[in-house]
This record gives structure tokens, sequence and C-alpha cells, in this order.
């Protein structure tokens, strides 16, 4: 069985607020949990797009990847699931909106223009 530590959690926490910090997401009220959770998944992400609040939580039991074997925990796992739940903050008003029956005229273009200008402004003058 593999499970987290709370030293893996910090690791986790801290890198997801590197890059909270480096998208520049600061209009969310983003919260951590480590616990344990029914799903196989490493980490998960709720997200209430109209309060812009969010709950990261790190799965405390890492026992079976999707494939079915043990999913060891690794620095450089951690960092990377930390990097996807960041990411799904990001592309949330996107993904949230792309899903909605009705939306406003413009709402995806809005969203979509969102993650662009949050992108150019972090990557595009450092490549």
């Amino acid at each position: 069985m593999s499970t987290t530590t709370k030293a893996d959690f910090k690791l986790f926490q801290t890198e997801c607020e590197k890059w909270i910090n480096i998208f520049g997401l600061y209009d969310w009220e983003i919260c951590f949990r480590h616990e344990e959770f029914t799903e196989q998944n490493r980490a998960e992400c709720y997200l209430d797009l109209d309060g812009r609040i969010s709950t990261i939580r790190l799965n405390k039991d890492w026992t079976i990847d999707n494939d079915g074997n043990v999913d060891e925990v690794t620095d450089l796992k951690l960092r990377k699931t930390a990097f996807h739940e960041v990411c799904e903050i990001l592309i949330a008003p996107l993904s949230i909106n792309s899903r909605m029956r009705f939306i406003r005229e413009g709402e995806i273009e809005s969203s979509e223009h969102y993650i662009i200008r949050t992108l150019e402004n972090i990557l595009f003058s450092k490549y």
C-alpha cells in the first residue's frame, strides 16, 4: 500500500501554490485537504466558478493507479499532480461553460481569451 504522508502533502501544497502564483489565479479562494477518498485518483479539484472557490484534495491512499498497479508516491508524481490540479482551475471557466446547456453569447470566447492571456503573460516573453 502506498500512502501519502504529511511531508508529501506539504510538497503537494507548496507546488500547487507555486503554480497558482505563476498563473496569477488570485481571484480564486483555494483551500487544500489531505484525506482519503474512494475514487482512485491521486488528487481532485472541486470548483465553484461563480464564487471562484476551489478545494484541492490530495488522496492519502495511492494504492492503485488507473491500470490496477501499485502507485508509488514520488516527488515528481506529487509535483505533476499539483500542476494538473491547478491547471483545472486555470481552464475552469472554459470547461464549465462549455458543458452548460444554456450560455450567454460570448462566454466561451471570453473563457478562451482568459486562458490565452494568462499563458501569454507567463510564457510568451520567456520563450
